[in-house]
């Protein structure tokens, strides 16, 4: 899993670790770098793994899943 796709991962865990899932977040709020290409590929690749669920196209918004929060916590990065 590619680094960003991590930080991906970790910033919408961090701005929803205590809401109920599914919570849907603002990609502009994440504070992930300026590169909007590659945030989107690394948002798509994280949808398709199962680990987020997002919202528009290009995604505008994203919920992290139970399996993202699992994959977070196996991780150690929850």
């Amino acid at each position: 899993m590619s680094p960003l796709v991590l930080a991906v991962l970790q910033a919408v865990w961090r701005a929803t670790a205590t809401r109920p899932s599914p919570y849907y977040v603002s990609v502009d709020s994440l504070g992930l770098p300026q590169d909007s290409d590659h945030v989107d590929a690394a948002i798509l690749l994280t949808v398709l793994a199962g680990y987020l669920t997002a919202g528009g196209d290009p995604p505008h918004s994203v919920a992290i899943t139970e399996d993202g929060r699992r994959l977070m916590k196996e991780r150690g990065m929850a």
